[in-house]
């Protein structure tokens, strides 16, 4: 392109061969820069996908408390309780285990608690929120272990 010989028709086939090049390539550019963003943005996608998971887990327990107030809750209402609960348990869990020092660390164990009371495992809940080795906010640790002995208290 830098050659004065050069004409238009062969400025516009050099265009043309970079468009197409360009055009296949699209792919597996796009891989690549997913590729590259993926790890540095792998903390947050990790606890937005465990957030969204919590709060389905939530709704639905949210329905099968309303249904049990009014009769008796079915299996299928229950299994379905239980079903959006091991989900979300299990998308926090993955946040902790990939991601143990990460911003949303802290509040994922207190989240990840949440899940294990709610499909009654209550030991690892208490053990979830009496773990209060990270930094966090005196109040944040006074409400984790109060959360804790509340759920000892109801065994």
């Amino acid at each position: 392109m830098q050659n004065k010989d050069k004409t238009q028709d062969d400025l516009a086939k050099v265009n043309l061969e970079i468009r197409t090049l360009f055009q296949k390539g699209d792919r597996d550019l796009g891989m690549m820069i997913a590729g590259s963003i993926g790890r540095p943005r792998g903390d947050q996608i990790s606890w937005l996908l465990a957030l969204c998971k919590h709060e389905l887990a939530e709704q639905q327990q949210r329905r099968f408390d309303i249904q049990s107030k009014s009769s008796t809750p079915t299996q299928l209402a229950q299994q379905d309780r239980l079903n959006k609960w091991k989900d979300c348990e299990s998308a926090w869990r993955r946040y902790l285990e990939e991601f143990p020092v990460g911003a949303g660390a802290p509040h994922g164990k207190l989240l990840w608690g949440y899940s294990l009371a709610n499909l009654g495992d209550k030991e690892a809940a208490i053990n979830a929120w009496q773990d209060v080795s990270r930094p966090m906010a005196p109040q944040e640790k006074a409400a984790r272990l109060f959360l804790a002995k509340s759920l000892k208290d109801k065994k």
